[in-house]
């Protein structure tokens, strides 16, 4: 199976190295905004790149100063708020991605990382812009791209099951049932951003292998 981890801390760092930067760069911006007043205070959240929707018109504290509400679309993928949303978040991605990091390659899952982040805060952005009631919505973590992930895996077990073993079949499958019953029962998950990530994640692979198709007939 596929999402079993049999390496040691030095053979991961090896075979999976934008894997291994991507759970450092979580850690350490969590270590930081702990040090600098805590995960869970707006004020250290927004300082450090959090996602806030729709974008207001004052200017916010940033560690470039205010007016680069671009850069949070990036930025807030590797914050979280409170020390679950980095457990839940880091372990899902020690665990479920590096099989991903292997089939793209380093600089292609980086890619996919990021853009599957920045649609999952992107989708949050748009519903949140078009509810605005007056409430401001602080969002951060990398949840967009895990179920960026997860999308992925669910369109690889789908569109190539004859290749697919029943332990990782099963295991995505009951990734995707406890990931959507998550999103949308729990209160104060961010459920647009794992739906746009999911989204994202699945047209990424289902494209990828629709290409390896044809250039397999052609």
């Amino acid at each position: 199976m596929m999402f079993v981890r049999t390496e040691n801390l030095r053979s991961y760092i090896r075979l999976y190295p934008v894997n291994s930067v991507i759970l450092l760069i979580c850690i350490a911006m969590f270590i930081i905004m702990t040090l600098s007043g805590g995960t869970e205070n707006s004020r250290v959240l927004l300082r450090f790149g959090a996602f806030i929707s729709p974008f207001p018109r004052f200017e916010l504290p940033g560690l470039w100063g205010g007016g680069w509400d671009l850069a949070r679309f990036i930025s807030a993928i590797f914050i979280h708020i409170g020390f679950s949303h980095i457990l839940f978040n880091g372990f899902s991605i020690f665990v479920f991605a590096p099989e991903l990091e292997r089939m793209f390659g380093h600089v292609r899952y980086a890619v996919f990382f990021l853009v599957t982040g920045i649609a999952g805060n992107l989708t949050s952005h748009l519903f949140h812009s078009w509810t605005f009631k007056g409430q401001y919505t602080l969002s951060a973590g990398a949840s967009g791209a895990i179920f960026g992930v997860f999308g992925a895996y669910l369109a690889l077990v789908l569109l190539r099951r004859s290749f697919i073993d029943k332990g990782t079949y099963t295991t995505v499958m009951t990734i995707v049932v406890m990931g959507a019953v998550y999103s949308f029962v729990v209160p104060n998950v961010g459920w647009e951003a794992h739906l746009g990530g999911f989204v994202a994640g699945f047209i990424w692979m289902a494209a990828l292998l629709q290409r390896q198709s044809r250039r397999r007939f052609q």
